[in-house]
């Protein structure tokens, strides 16, 4: 059946919740539609749900809409509480069917905290997460919201998103580990993380900034309302004294017991290839696998998959290109890299100098323009069949994410001098991987280039190095296909 647009899928709930005890406008987006709260009670505990924050995700807001009319009939007791509910965050996404709102920025992502950054990786897609904190009228409406009152209320606030099957504390505080208990008994979400870089949400800013113990809740589906168990929650939290069960609690941290963490190692190696499992031999290699884990999730960009079928942008370009100094040998001075790999980079150079081999670098950051230039003079001189061995498409480039360097020259006998056979030995200690191995072209595409070397972060590299036997494409594909279930 064809699903019909969310605007017009959800016209009946709003008309029919018109009635609430009291609704206000807290703000507009970009196209000027208004962001409202409907009110309940009058308690000094309050009980905050925002949903629709990812425009695509309408099952939140019909959801939304479905507890305020449960509400509004009383099948829902307030009680000596006060709940409040925000339907539609992001309304002009939810009007286009779209995660972002009008000016193509994550609003989950637009909040001052940690380590904030202007974009994110989603399951291997670079999204904008704003041009700076609060640079959206919509994350500034909700942040305007918050500080007004958290002075006068103690309050719990509760983000619906879909679908990751799953309640997440906005960080380890002990609040948020005693509200997680709580989701957890009066809820089925099954999950406590779905390890996505989540720097820059709601929850988090509420939690580090603002201290509101807060949590994540992913629906188990795109389509479908939830009302039932988000329903379940509320009526839970109606029956908890917040400021002594919540904000009271003498509990140290809790998170290891909560997260099933055993379980949750054990089915992230059932996922990986034979010889990657087989490699991973005891348990000083099982914490080295996933204390590696834990520093690549902090940035994601570093481990994109790109290739001849996963692209990027034409306008995607890394944040903190520079153009390298010469302290570092090339064939061209105005050369530019990530900043984030120059320490790294620097200390290869340098251990490599003491052994006495002689790197320069022959070939760094291209532009997806570029990148075009170069693939389309390949195609010229060798037709397409024989460029696409030996030449990226544009989007296609490992180049263009300013993390890959060509070594000395580009020939295939570069891999047998001892340049070459230093760096295939030693690059993953600093970070940086061979792209294309030697009789690894059916997997990557790509003829074998002993040049190609691509910098990953050294807790990466040394996974890809040691467990995935050198192949990043085999870690690339596992990490993107399967980690990210758990």
């Amino acid at each position: 059946m064809k699903r019909l647009p969310p605007l017009f899928y959800l016209l009946a709930l709003i008309v029919s919740v018109s009635q609430a005890q009291e609704i206000d406008t807290i703000g507009y987006s970009l196209k000027n539609r208004s962001i409202k709260v409907y009110k309940f009670g009058i308690g000094d505990e309050l009980i905050c749900v925002v949903a629709g924050i990812h425009g695509n995700e309408s099952n939140t807001t019909k959801t939304a809409y479905e507890i305020i009319e449960l509400i509004k009939n009383r099948v829902i007791d307030v009680s000596d509480k006060s709940i409040w509910i925000i339907p539609e965050a992001n309304p002009d996404g939810l009007a286009r069917d779209r995660r972002l709102n009008d000016n193509d920025v994550d609003l989950n992502r637009n909040f001052e905290t940690d380590k904030w950054k202007p974009t994110y990786v989603f399951f291997n897609n670079v999204l904008s997460a704003g041009s700076a904190p609060f640079s959206e009228p919509e994350s500034i409406c909700l942040k305007t919201f918050f500080e007004s009152i958290k002075e006068k209320y103690k309050i719990v606030a509760l983000s619906v998103h879909s679908r990751g099957d799953a309640i997440i504390p906005g960080d380890n505080s002990k609040f948020n580990m005693e509200l997680l208990e709580i989701l957890r008994k009066n809820s089925s979400y099954r999950n406590t993380s779905l390890n996505y870089d989540s720097y820059g949400e709601l929850t988090t800013w509420l939690s580090s900034k603002h201290h509101i113990a807060s949590a994540t809740i992913e629906l188990k589906t795109k389509t479908d309302a939830e009302t039932s168990e988000i329903k379940k929650i509320i009526e839970s939290l109606v029956k908890v004294n917040f400021a002594s069960t919540i904000y009271g609690s003498s509990f140290l941290d809790l998170i290891f017991q909560c997260d099933n963490k055993d379980d949750n190692r054990k089915k992230i190696l059932d996922t990986l290839p034979d010889a990657a499992r087989n490699n991973i031999k005891n348990k000083k290699d099982k914490e080295r696998f996933f204390k590696a884990l834990d520093v690549i999730k902090q940035d994601q960009e570093l481990v994109l998959l790109v290739n001849k079928t996963n692209l990027l942008q034409s306008n995607y370009e890394p944040n903190d290109l520079v153009i390298l100094t010469k302290e570092f040998p090339s064939n061209k001075e105005s050369f530019q890299l990530r900043k984030i790999l120059l320490d790294d980079l620097y200390d290869m150079f340098f251990d490599a100098e003491a052994e006495n081999i002689k790197l320069s670098i022959i070939s760094a950051y291209r532009s997806y323009y570029t990148q075009k230039s170069v693939y389309n003079n390949w195609k010229r001189i060798l037709g397409v069949k024989q460029a696409d061995r030996v030449s990226a498409k544009p989007g296609a480039s490992q180049h263009q994410l300013g993390t890959v360097i060509d070594f000395n020259q580009l020939d295939e006998s570069f891999g047998k001098t001892k340049e070459g056979i230093w760096l295939y030995n030693n690059a993953y200690k600093y970070g940086f991987i061979l792209s294309y191995p030697e009789g690894m072209e059916a997997k990557t595409g790509y003829a074998y280039e002993p040049w190609h070397y691509r910098y990953i972060g050294k807790e990466a590299a040394f996974v890809v190095y040691n467990f995935f036997e050198n192949s990043l494409d085999d870690f690339l594909n596992w990490y993107w296909n399967n980690s990210l279930d758990y």
